[in-house]
């Protein structure tokens, strides 16, 4: 008689789930708008510039897929965050007989469902959003009449598709801790176990990280040389950026702890040296919350240079002509760009924020056993948070600013070579409210998942754990 395996929750994947609807629902409004742009340009100046209608086109595109693949990041992290926490259950089925490749394909069966549901209430949306934007912008904001989009066609199923895939390859991606769990955890410990492994894994070599970095930094570069003579560079600077990031992220285990615990040695309070060491006893969670962060003010400060900087190229270019009616929906798509990051961040940092407050239940329960208070505690969450927060944020704001300005650079570096600004425009009020949003919504967010662990008598919370 075969085991069954049941281990999907919907309440765990319900992160995952938002995430596939935002980037099924991004992807869908994307290509629609693309398709409204084509049909509503007019005999215009910016119009008749194919230049400039081809590098609104090719950007568009490019950032479906940098939101297919920031997606991906994320709903891979949701997923391995998920399984830590379920250790301890996995251990029991590989106690009862279920080998690790079963388990392992469970998760898969479990992305699959979340990306189906997820990828078709987002298209949904998605279209029926594009559709009632165009019908608003011909009616008050002065659309042409030939805007028109498609409700249903291939290119806007495809990127429906496209996310049901994602969750799919996420999940199987971060589920791959699976395989390490064995069935002897299953009378300790598991979790911490697991964890234990994780900060000690070491399957990619570090010649691939340094490899992968190294070409992704030559892509960086040659697409900017090639942005200064044609928009097609954006092409190259793209894969550039992903390899750059995916090796930022590979490493990061290693970069991002050591960060984390600058300025610790100058405490003596005990709930500041431990928000500060928490950093550094679990690198890989550690790294995790604050890879969240760091891509989500990333994504929202690249958007916004890369906006501001074409604005500011296009205005200097081109004058009043920047405010033509044909540049509302390239300037839609920017805005919607900003809004899919926005919420991206908060989704990524609540589910993290709820699956880490699972996790370290024990960690926490052992600290008030041995005598810290109620209080202490919660200082010492509400530390580790804002220093997470800040730290994270400052880091995640250069990276925005940098791949900002590749990507601006590497698209229209010809006309921010005529008008001689090649530098990345900034607005720094709206970078200051970044920060900020970030701190609190992290800080609001670790509070609010920890509150009953912190809250738990040591005795009882232990005996739980």
């Amino acid at each position: 008689m075969s085991l069954k395996i049941n281990t999907f929750d919907f309440r765990e994947l319900s992160g995952a789930v938002t995430v596939t609807a935002l980037a099924a629902g991004f992807g869908v409004v994307v290509v629609s708008a693309a398709e409204a742009l084509g049909s509503g340009m007019s005999a215009s100046t910016i119009g008749q510039s194919e230049t400039v209608r081809g590098v609104l086109l090719t950007i568009s595109w490019i950032f479906l897929g940098l939101a297919f693949f920031v997606g991906g990041i994320v709903t891979a992290n949701t997923f391995a965050t998920i399984i830590v926490g379920r250790a301890q259950r996995l251990a029991l089925f590989r106690l009862l007989g279920a080998s690790a490749a079963a388990l392992r394909a469970a998760c898969l069966k479990e992305g699959i469902i979340a990306g189906i549901i997820g990828a078709v209430s987002g298209g949904l949306v998605g279209i029926l959003a594009t559709q009632g934007a165009i019908a608003l912008g011909m009616r008050y904001w002065g659309f042409p009449p030939e805007t028109s989009a498609p409700w249903v066609s291939v290119a806007i199923i495809a990127p429906v598709i496209v996310a049901v895939l994602m969750t799919a390859l996420s999940s199987w991606v971060g589920s791959r801790g699976v395989l390490d769990i064995t069935p002897v955890e299953a009378f300790g410990n598991a979790q911490a176990g697991f964890e234990l492994r994780e900060d000690s894994e070491g399957k990619v070599k570090i010649g691939s990280k340094w490899t992968m970095g190294i070409l992704g930094v030559l892509l960086l570069v040659g697409g900017i040389a090639i942005g200064i003579v044609s928009p097609l560079g954006v092409l190259v600077a793209f894969p550039g950026g992903v390899l750059t990031f995916i090796a930022f992220m590979m490493n990061g285990q290693k970069i991002i702890p050591p960060i984390l615990q600058w300025g610790s040695q100058r405490s003596r309070k005990a709930p500041q040296v431990l928000a500060a060491r928490n950093t550094s006893r679990n690198p890989k969670r550690s790294t995790r919350t604050a890879m969240g962060i760091i891509i989500g003010v990333g994504l929202i400060t690249m958007f916004t240079v890369v906006a501001a900087t074409y604005a500011r190229v296009v205005e200097d270019g081109f004058g009043e002509e920047l405010f033509t009616q044909e540049m509302m929906l390239p300037a839609l798509i920017v805005l919607m760009l900003v809004g899919f990051s926005t919420v991206l961040a908060v989704v990524g940092l609540l589910n993290n924020a709820k699956l880490n407050a699972i996790q370290r239940q024990h960690e926490i329960s052992l600290l008030r056993a041995l005598g810290l208070t109620e209080q202490q505690t919660r200082a010492m969450v509400m530390l580790e948070a804002l220093r997470m927060a800040g730290i994270s944020a400052l880091i995640g704001l250069g990276l925005g600013v940098f791949y900002g300005w590749a990507g601006a650079a590497s698209s229209i570096g010809s006309l921010m070579k005529v008008t001689g600004a090649f530098t990345p425009a900034i607005p720094w009020q709206l970078v200051v409210a970044v920060i900020l949003g970030a701190g609190v919504v992290t800080v609001v967010a670790t509070l609010a998942a920890m509150r009953k662990v912190v809250e738990a008598k040591s005795t009882l919370a232990l005996a739980e754990a």
